[in-house]
């Protein structure tokens, strides 16, 4: 019985790491209780927050990405289906995502969320059972 809110029976272990660094980081964007009136995120990096770069997107948020590669003379676009595991943290405001066609960690700026579907759910329980 999974102890999340999640519709995975079980997560990847790259999943995990992402979700808790995400989670970090947004704890730190909040200043502390009794402590500082800034927040850590901006004692350590002297930039502010901007809401539409940093929260614009959820953790586990189904996206549609297009990936483009040029061959010789003909640029051509792979679509891929990823997951996001949250903000690169750069100024440009891209995201992480996990591509559910390889598995690997890929850096997006521009993507078009998705409803969570069916084949994404079965495609990160794969990752997962591994």
């Amino acid at each position: 019985m999974p102890c999340h809110a999640m519709p995975f029976a079980c997560l990847p272990k790259a999943l995990t790491i992402f979700m808790v660094m995400d989670c970090v980081k947004k704890l730190n964007y909040c200043p502390t209780n009794g402590g500082l009136s800034i927040s850590p995120w901006i004692l350590m990096t002297g930039v502010g927050l901007d809401s539409k770069k940093s929260l614009c997107v959820c953790f586990a948020t189904t996206a549609r990405c297009m990936r483009w590669t040029t061959q010789g003379t003909v640029c051509s676009g792979v679509l891929l289906v990823p997951f996001c595991l949250g903000n690169s943290g750069n100024l440009q405001g891209a995201y992480k995502f996990l591509c559910l066609n390889s598995g690997r960690v890929i850096t997006q700026y521009n993507w078009t969320q998705l409803p969570m579907l069916e084949a994404v759910i079965a495609q990160v329980n794969l990752f997962g059972s591994d």
